[in-house]
């Protein structure tokens, strides 16, 4: 097993390669439709950690989260963060994505409440505002996925959070663009500071 992950591993660096190369979201879209099937094979051969460590993330930074908090999992694709978040007793997750195969796939592990088809950055998410305790976006904040110019959507449907969040919200999402040399307008900046919204990129 060992070896044959070995083996892959080339062709699936390149296709990572390929994945970050793509600018356009609708080429993107299509690429990770494509992709869908071969998916969570190809991020084992990485030994892929992201979805873990964001839900580390979300326990640390929000500690009184209940198991029956309501989390939107953004980008959720084939549902990696949904089994991190199952395995530590979150139940209520729904789940967001701009690509349809990736969505049959995160639908087959039968972890989310729902899960809704939208392209964020052009469509607004179909929830009321304050709907979510807590949302998660694992490694897809970046030109041809998920842009900055998304983040306040992601803010409206994120219930109010207390003074302790309030604080560290702020400097993660300016941490966040720096790391991807995107501005982050100002009424992001402002709104995150009230917003539970956990940003691991």
């Amino acid at each position: 097993m060992a070896q044959e992950e070995g083996e892959r591993l080339p062709q699936v660096l390149a296709r990572v390669e390929a994945a970050h190369g793509i600018t356009d979201l609708t080429q993107n879209l299509h690429f990770y439709d494509r992709w869908a099937p071969d998916y969570d094979q190809d991020v084992t051969v990485l030994q892929y950690r992201a979805p873990r460590l964001a839900v580390d993330c979300l326990t640390q930074a929000l500690p009184a989260l209940a198991p029956d908090a309501l989390i939107l999992d953004v980008a959720c694709g084939t549902g990696l963060v949904a089994s991190e978040l199952q395995a530590r007793g979150f139940l209520r997750l729904h789940g967001v994505d701009g690509s349809p195969e990736m969505l049959k796939q995160a639908q087959a592990r039968g972890l989310y409440q729902s899960l809704s088809l939208c392209t964020l950055g052009q469509e607004l998410l179909p929830n009321s505002e304050g709907t979510f305790d807590a949302v998660l976006i694992v490694g897809a904040l970046s030109d041809g996925q998920v842009p900055c110019r998304a983040i306040p959507e992601l803010l409206r449907v994120t219930k109010p959070a207390g003074d302790k969040e309030q604080m560290s919200g702020s400097h993660e999402v300016r941490r966040m663009a720096e790391q991807k040399d995107q501005e982050v307008p100002a009424d992001v900046r402002t709104g995150a500071e009230s917003q539970e919204v956990v940003w691991c990129v």
